[in-house]
């Protein structure tokens, strides 16, 4: 049950991400725990890979490229700040830290703000705070995830397909406008202090994002902004090393790369995927709804059923946890007396005779649906219900572990009857 809830989550249209993303506006924690989940369990590059793609074959302009709130966008926004924070602290947070505790209004470099200061000194301290900044930033590329460099690399591959004059802009993009600089700007949110981050405080860290992002973007300050002049000579001098740095963060080989998740599966299944599992089951109806617009009506029945048959999963194993934990240790090992062949089943509870209920004939279970991608759909006769199937009590629930009749779960079928398994003996050799 678990890893078909997973592998849902990596459905090529986004769907239930999606889904999922719209039910939980304001609550980016939902969102982080599909990006954990995934990463776990080694899917999430798959996964971006593809939201990357969407997001740039969907694009009319490449400077609105994960701006939106897509599914897209909100993916890349949690993928980033999560296996990106380490890399963050080791690069930034000192810096950061240090101009907090400096006087704010010696970074002042517009004369109406300035309040009598001197403006050009204040220009000298800004500019030396920002190549301190950007030293560290082009230094950090061995200490960089490798996920994130693969990332950026298949982003490159794909936006100079439609965009080849953005070849080093889109890079600039996803490492400063989409990962450090909200960071900068941002410190008391993304855990870089624990102080609370004042108006007057947060102005020379804006400052020093403004500077950073007209480097990456390769743009100039204009009369807009004509205090900022002085500004264009710092751009012109680091150009070059910065473009060069783009080059080097996608000079990776993604078939040979290698890196680890920031987590054990185990320990995300057993936390991450029960709370978005319950998350989903109070928000099923919202989840329903976004679905039903745009997939068909299978589909939308897929995930309620994926969403009941682990939430049997969960109750099985608290009614029975001696036969879970029994199941866990001898995971793949489990043989069926009277099976043919004494065929093992890989990675399936053991049937044994425990108090598990009988499957009533009023209580059908609706037998998977291949999952289509857009290319596929019809159009759908029919919307169906976006409430949530009633759910029986859980002492007459039928565990998935009992297989369904030979003739299929028509509401005329007579109960399966349930076979005894027997655990092999020592060594793991069955019968």
């Amino acid at each position: 049950q678990e890893e078909d809830f997973i592998k849902m989550l990596q459905h090529p249209d986004l769907a239930l991400v999606g889904a999922i993303g719209v039910a939980s506006t304001g609550n980016d924690k939902v969102i982080q725990l599909v990006v954990k989940i995934l990463d776990a369990a080694e899917r999430l590059i798959t996964l971006m890979k593809v939201a990357i793609t969407r997001e740039v074959t969907t694009t009319q302009d490449n400077s609105t490229l994960f701006r939106g709130n897509s599914p897209s966008t909100k993916l890349m926004t949690a993928c980033t700040r999560i296996l990106g924070r380490a890399y963050m602290l080791q690069t930034i947070q000192a810096l950061v830290q240090g101009v907090l505790g400096d006087d704010p209004m010696s970074y002042e470099v517009d004369p109406v703000k300035c309040k009598g200061g001197d403006a050009d000194a204040n220009m000298r301290t800004l500019l030396g705070k920002c190549q301190e900044f950007l030293d560290a930033i082009l230094g950090s590329l061995s200490h960089c995830p490798v996920s994130f460099r693969i990332m950026a690399r298949h982003l490159q591959e794909e936006v100079v397909k439609r965009f080849p004059e953005s070849k080093h802009t889109c890079i600039g993009g996803f490492v400063f406008l989409r990962f450090y600089c909200p960071i900068i700007m941002s410190p008391d949110v993304f855990g870089v202090c624990d102080q609370k981050v004042s108006k007057e405080m947060r102005r020379p860290l804006t400052l020093i994002c403004k500077v950073l992002q007209n480097l990456s973007n390769n743009i100039k300050f204009g009369k807009k902004e004509a205090y900022m002049g002085p500004v264009n000579d710092f751009l012109d001098s680091n150009q070059g090393r910065t473009n060069q740095f783009f080059e080097d963060f996608v000079a990776i080989d993604p078939v040979t790369a290698v890196w680890s998740p920031i987590a054990a599966k185990e320990d995300v299944l057993l936390h991450e995927l029960r709370e978005l599992h319950g998350y989903c089951q109070e928000n099923l109806e919202k989840i329903g709804k976004y679905l039903g617009q745009n997939n068909p009506k299978e589909m939308v029945l897929e995930v309620i059923r994926l969403i009941a048959d682990l939430e049997a999963s969960y109750e099985y194993e608290k009614e029975h946890p001696d036969l879970v934990k029994k199941y866990d240790a001898k995971r793949g090992s489990i043989v069926l007396s009277g099976s043919t062949g004494g065929a093992a089943l890989a990675g399936k509870p053991p049937i044994v005779d425990s108090p598990i209920p009988k499957q009533r004939a009023s209580e059908p279970r609706a037998a998977p649906v291949p999952m289509r991608s857009s290319t596929d759909r019809g159009s759908a006769a029919g919307s169906p219900s976006l409430a949530p199937p009633p759910v029986p009590p859980a002492g007459n629930r039928m565990s998935r572990n009992l297989p369904p009749s030979p003739r299929g779960p028509g509401l005329g079928d007579a109960p399966p009857r349930r076979r005894q398994g027997t655990l092999p003996p020592a060594g793991g050799a069955g019968r």
